[in-house]
């Protein structure tokens, strides 16, 4: 995995972590996320 690839991941991680803490059902988009 390349840089850029990795960053965009992480941003994906960071964003879908913030949204959880205002939206609860966001709390499942994340653990999809992270489980493909």
């Amino acid at each position: 995995m390349d840089d850029e690839a990795g960053r965009r991941l992480l941003r994906r991680a960071l964003t879908h972590r913030s949204l959880a803490d205002v939206a609860p059902e966001g709390d499942n988009e994340r653990l999809e996320f992270l489980g493909d």
